[in-house]
């Protein structure tokens, strides 16, 4: 997160509480204004007998006069600002009924006055207009009343979400390998059959970094295409993370960087970039933030949409409380301040957060160098002949406005440009502009315009956008096979409304030697209870002149269960009515899901999907037929992995997508085991358990259920915080094992009871803490003892030495152990 300046925007919201009514001076010093000191307040000794003149006559013994030298005497008091203690004492010089202060003195309190930034040396209080102040002798106080305006100290900041890097525990890493796998098959009524495969290899820990690699092959026969095997490999590279600078360096296949005006481009070579994966607890854009002030010790709580997000504690002076971007788009939050007389005031602030916008000072981007990928998926090694460049950065000039570039490089082509993403207002929304220019040798120069306009609010919500291109603009994209579209225009708006929401939207694009697509859109959702819910979208192709209608209902039985129905209609086809029913797969505990669906068509044509999924510790599958107009189709598939980590066999595993963790339970087998408070599965019997879907670079919170494991069973640990560094395995131990508790009964050489008390040590040991001690009875209680070894008992008569005996069958009494 970005350090935040001292120019806050519309989500640094000032809110500028002035609470100077919240706590009056005359409520917090009763005592009346001494003549001879005006602006200075003090208590009479008969108005309170606790709080006495800060001067007082000489003739009046009661109260000892503070030391005189010469004509002015010297105080060093505690000092309290508006009845918050600054835990400072302060030199105070009193000269008959004046006080006065170090002017820096009174400056590092947070006080601040005409002048102030120039005074030095020292200040009577009543010269400073508005302060008061009154003099406690038997606690040797100064208390000092400020009004708003004199209170200029160091703003008090409360950061809700405070930035968390979360780091791999060396101890979990160690050297693996994961092959996931996934296999389909299908059987065509007349076009033959199909079967495909396709492999990713992970190979992690043995040097730095990470290695993948994937591949697809596909088989077919019957219908137009020839028979035959095609393996492909689709992307090989070896990635290196820098989680402190939130740095990745990729080596190998993959994407250019790219903003919301350009496009990513498949290449080979060398990308450097920035990963805010790495730091996922990082809040990247800017915080809304709300300011105030205070004139008494309060407590301000902040609420958002009705929901508390925040309480603190603020001292006397200005603050500011923020919090995360729990909301997109427009919104209000109330600011409610109550001081230590229970006065409470409150506010009503808007604001605007957009994911669209960095943090003030954050920045964003990366490098390319490289050759284009051709002909993805259908060859393994086609990449262009000639070297390009690319680079991308995004800055946060400030929380309300961040600015892109995005410059393309090679032999033949130079593009670049520039955008912009501004928020001018809480009530603005989000503005997008850019401009890019392009030169290609023998087209000339082009350029690109993109405009674009978003509102998100609590019942309205508006994306509009568009972009031109003239006839001569590319980008490396458009050198290959992807030409660009000479114009995009698209708008949707929505408002939320009791009856439900109301959507329309229209998409227009223009490409090159092509027709003019141009489609608007209405639809209508609504929700019923907590499970039920109904879509209705129209369609139409203005350039076609062709309509379609679709009309949803969905309905959850329960957690995994959901039933449907729809109506379809479009234009020189009829309708089409279809209904489905399905279960989902338990993704944690695995078991078996189904989902039956079928239509009818207006000419009376059926179809219909009958299908079974099945998820096990060491693989799923899938089973189903299908029943169309062109005929019936039989599919069948497979998906699971092997996974490997030092220190323990090959495991056959479900596929795993991102990061897993193996917990191991020291061949105890049976042992339930949750992730984040969740049952994800029992140990088998080597003890080990494979455990997917973790976060990488989070803080993974790994279990084990004692309350099944056997009394006797002693477990170092129950919980712990896996990291997985990338989209790895980490390995995770819970140390445990069967203990043989034995109860002694220790006699001395004589056959004595020990006295209670006496330190036990093992034989050797020369630390100073036992290992136990003899309790009552001269009984010794051993949890998991060694026979044979020798235990030192130090006692007043001396120190003897006792030989632990082997454990007896039954140990259901103490055995006797003489100590020599």
């Amino acid at each position: 997160m970005a350090t935040n300046r001292s120019c806050p925007w519309l989500l640094r919201t000032s809110v500028g509480v002035v609470l100077a009514g919240m706590a009056p001076a005359s409520a917090a010093l009763p005592p009346p204004t001494v003549p001879g000191g005006p602006g200075v307040q003090t208590a009479a000794a008969a108005g309170d007998p606790e709080l006495q003149p800060a001067v007082r006559s000489a003739d009046d013994a009661s109260t000892p006069m503070p030391p005189d030298t010469g004509d002015m005497a010297e105080l060093w008091l505690e000092t309290v600002l508006n009845q918050h203690p600054t835990g400072r004492v302060l030199r105070y010089a009193v000269a008959g009924d004046r006080y006065s202060a170090e002017a820096r003195d009174l400056r590092r309190i947070g006080l601040r006055w005409p002048g102030s930034d120039d005074a030095d040396g020292m200040v009577a209080l009543d010269s400073i207009p508005g302060l008061t102040a009154r003099y406690d002798a038997p606690s040797q106080r100064m208390w000092l009343q400020a009004p708003l305006d004199l209170l200029a100290g160091d703003v008090q900041r409360f950061d809700a979400s405070p930035d968390r890097v979360a780091r791999p525990d060396p101890a979990m890493l160690a050297p693996g390998l994961v092959l996931d796998y996934s296999f389909y098959a299908q059987r065509f009524e007349e076009a033959g059959r199909s079967v495909s495969a396709q492999t990713e290899l992970r190979v992690f820990g043995l040097g730095p970094g990470h290695w993948l690699n994937t591949w697809n092959t596909r088989y077919r026969s019957g219908g137009d295409e020839p028979p035959g095997t095609a393996p492909v490999r689709l992307d090989t590279r070896w990635s290196l993370d820098f989680p402190e600078r939130m740095l990745q360096l990729v080596v190998g296949d993959d994407l250019t960087g790219a903003v919301s005006w350009s496009r990513p481009t498949r290449f080979g070579g060398v990308r450097l970039g920035r990963a805010f994966a790495l730091q996922p607890y990082r809040i990247t854009t800017p915080l809304a933030a709300f300011a105030g002030q205070a004139a008494l010790p309060s407590t301000v709580d902040l609420f958002i949409s009705g929901v508390q997000q925040a309480q603190e504690r603020v001292a006397p002076g200005r603050f500011e409380i923020q919090t995360p971007p729990r909301i997109s788009g427009a919104g209000v939050a109330r600011l409610v301040l109550t001081d230590l007389n229970g006065v409470e005031r409150s506010i009503d602030v808007p604001f605007y957060t957009t994911s669209q916008l960095l943090a003030d000072g954050l920045w964003d981007g990366s490098i390319e160098l490289g050759r284009i990928r051709r002909d993805y998926g259908l060859r393994s090694f086609s990449y262009g002949e000639r070297t390009i460049g690319s680079g991308t950065l995004r800055y946060g000039v400030s929380d309300r406005l961040t600015i892109e570039t995005h410059g393309e490089v090679e032999s033949r082509l130079r593009m670049g440009g520039l955008g912009v993403v501004w928020v001018p207002g809480p009530r603005t929304g989000v503005i997008n502009a850019a401009y890019a220019r392009s030169r290609v040798d023998g087209i000339g120069r082009g350029a690109q315009y993109s405009l674009g306009y978003q509102w998100n609010g609590a019942m309205f919500h508006i994306d509009a956008a568009t972009t031109w291109r003239d006839s001569s603009f590319r980008d490396l994209a458009s050198l290959e096979t992807s030409p660009l579209p000479r114009r995009t225009t698209q708008g949707f708006a929505g408002v939320d409304t009791a009856l439900g929401h109301f959507s329309a939207g229209y998409v227009l694009q223009r490409l090159p030697d092509a027709a003019e697509s141009r489609i608007a859109s209405v639809g209508w959702s609504q929700r019923f209870g907590r499970a039920s819910s109904v879509y209705l979208t129209a369609f139409r192709d203005l350039a076609l002149g062709e309509d379609s209608v679709w009309l949803t209902w969905q309905m959850a039985l329960d957690r995994r269960t959901q039933v449907g129905a729809g109506w379809r209609h479009e234009s020189g086809e009829g309708g089409t009515l279809s209904a489905d029913i399905r279960r989902s797969v338990d993704s944690d505990l695995g078991g078996f899901g189904w989902q039956l669906r079928a239509s009818r068509e207006a000419s009376g044509q059926a179809s219909g999907l009958a299908q079974v999924d099945w998820l096990g510790r060491h693989a799923g599958a899938e089973l189903g037929v299908s029943r169309t107009p062109a005929g019936t189709s039989a599919l069948a598939g497979l998906q699971g992995g092997v996974a490997w980590m030092r220190g323990g066999p090959p495991q056959l595993v479900r596929r795993i997508a991102n990061a897993f963790a193996i917990v191991s339970t020291e061949d105890v087998a049976g042992v339930p085991v949750r992730l984040e408070n969740r049952l994800v599965g029992q140990t088998d019997r080597h003890g080990r358990l494979l455990v997917d879907r973790l976060n990488p670079w989070e803080n993974n919170r790994l279990g084990i259920d004692i309350l099944q494991l056997p009394e006797d069973m002693y477990v170092q640990r129950t919980e712990v915080s896996a990291v997985p560094d990338g989209n790895v395995g980490v390995l995770v131990r819970f140390p445990m094992h069967r203990t043989h508790p034995l109860q002694l009964t220790v006699l001395d050489a004589s056959g004595k009871a020990l006295p209670p008390g006496s330190p036990v040590y093992p034989q050797g040991a020369t630390g100073d803490e036992p290992l136990t001690v003899i309790g009552y009875d001269s009984l010794l209680y051993l949890p998991d003892p060694v026979p044979g070894a020798r235990l030192r008992i130090e006692t007043a008569g001396g120190t003897c030495t006792v030989v632990v005996p082997a454990p007896q069958a039954g140990g259901a009494h103490p055995q006797e152990a003489v100590c020599r």
